[in-house]
């Protein structure tokens, strides 16, 4: 079995308000908008066990099926930067494509590719709320003030 995405219920409560205003249908939602900023920020938290973290789902859900490609792209490509490791190193490139990578699974990730997801993951929640600490209610606002910041980081 595949390892689950998984966001902190701390993360969760924070974008309850779009949840329940049907502005967010899915769960990967938050994870996802705390991906991009982890993934911007090009850092992971591994402070906190993301590991006791309700599952959310083994594969990208809905539309995210149609990006997964992209996403993964993206995240291998930051996992490099964070690592240091040049796309012209094709040892440590290789290294870290089958470390993460399984074409296989249904999310097309190792185990530890959907952990590692995971903390960027969280750490994105982290950036988020010390920037944006008040819980969103109205998508079109959120968006703003989340675009904003992606751009800064």
């Amino acid at each position: 079995m595949a390892a689950p995405f998984r966001l902190s219920l701390d993360a969760r409560q924070h974008f309850k308000n779009l949840y329940d205003n049907k502005h967010l249908l899915l769960d990967f939602d938050a994870f996802y908008f705390c991906l991009i900023i982890g993934l911007a920020k090009c850092k992971i938290n591994t402070e906190i066990s993301v590991a006791n973290a309700p599952e959310m789902v083994d594969d990208f859900p809905g539309p995210y099926r149609n990006q997964r490609d992209y996403i993964i792209a993206l995240f291998l490509s930051r996992e490099l930067k964070r690592l240091g490791i040049e796309a012209s190193n094709k040892k440590g490139l290789n290294q870290i494509v089958a470390r993460m990578l399984m074409p296989d699974s249904k999310s097309k990730l190792t185990n530890e590719g959907v952990k590692c997801m995971n903390q960027y993951a969280a750490m994105g929640f982290d950036v988020l709320k010390e920037n944006i600490p008040n819980k969103p209610v109205y998508l079109e606002a959120f968006l703003q003030s989340y675009v904003e910041l992606v751009r800064k980081l």
